[in-house]
């Protein structure tokens, strides 16, 4: 049951890095946002009109989405905290994909392509990335839940899920603020 946890804070951060990500390129690239969806039981979204560099707001979020946990993790040097980044990585690769081969109108890799994009750039990338990131992540699920199984891992664990739960809290606040301004 502890991967539980390990689970919840792995999809927060993803899904958290990824569609702020998308919100610090709109506005660093001038674009407006018309709507943000950031509470955790919906699907995260944000909508931006007009949007003058589309790609830059695309591309942001798979890219903070990657790079901003494995920061967080070398800042951290928790050996914890990479479980959470290699599961960013390997998650946004594997959403890339999804959208690479399913043409789905709504995710971001066919917008990507439809603002000019070049398909076998974003293959290449994300083919790349994705075994990266499995491995990675492989290997950090492995050594967390293989390895100690003391009273203090389990006190930590508790200490875990206690601080995703205010985090859920929190976001589920700010998302709810944040839907009714846009």
């Amino acid at each position: 049951m502890k991967w539980i946890t390990w689970l919840l804070w792995c999809w927060t951060v993803m899904t958290l890095s990824h569609e702020v990500g998308h919100v610090i390129g709109g506005w660093a690239s001038g674009a407006a946002i018309t709507d943000l969806e950031l509470r955790p039981w919906h699907l995260p979204h944000s909508l931006f009109q007009p949007d003058p560099h589309p790609i830059v707001t695309l591309w942001s979020g798979p890219i903070l989405g990657c790079v901003v946990p494995c920061i967080a993790a070398a800042i951290s040097r928790r050996d914890a905290w990479w479980l959470v980044a290699w599961f960013c990585v390997l998650a946004n690769a594997t959403y890339m994909l999804v959208g690479w081969f399913s043409g789905d109108a709504e995710l971001d890799t066919t917008k990507m392509i439809q603002a000019g994009t070049p398909p076998w750039l974003l293959l290449a990338i994300w083919t790349t990335v994705l075994p990266v990131g499995y491995v990675k992540f492989r290997e950090r699920l492995v050594q967390r839940f293989a390895a100690d199984r003391s009273e203090a891992f389990a006190k930590e664990h508790l200490k875990s899920a206690a601080a995703w739960a205010a985090v859920f809290l929190v976001q589920s606040i700010v998302g709810e603020l944040l839907a009714a301004l846009f």
